[in-house]
């Protein structure tokens, strides 16, 4: 079903980058187990996660990230 505003306005746009890191620390900050997909890899990687350096580790050392 579609409502009036959502006819008026058409299908969401992009989600900002930063809507979707705040999405994603106040996941985090829940404190509740979460499951990430493949992409997580990819966005480690480009956060500086060197080939080989287990991911793992990250959790712990790299918080911010």
């Amino acid at each position: 079903m579609i409502d009036e505003e959502s006819a008026q306005h058409g299908a969401p746009g992009p989600v900002p980058p930063a809507v979707q890191r705040a999405r994603w620390d106040a996941t985090v900050r829940t404190g509740v187990p979460t499951l990430a997909d493949g992409a997580m890899g990819t966005m480690l990687f480009a956060s500086g996660l060197q080939f080989g350096d287990p991911p793992e580790v990250w959790n712990l050392t790299q918080g911010s990230v």
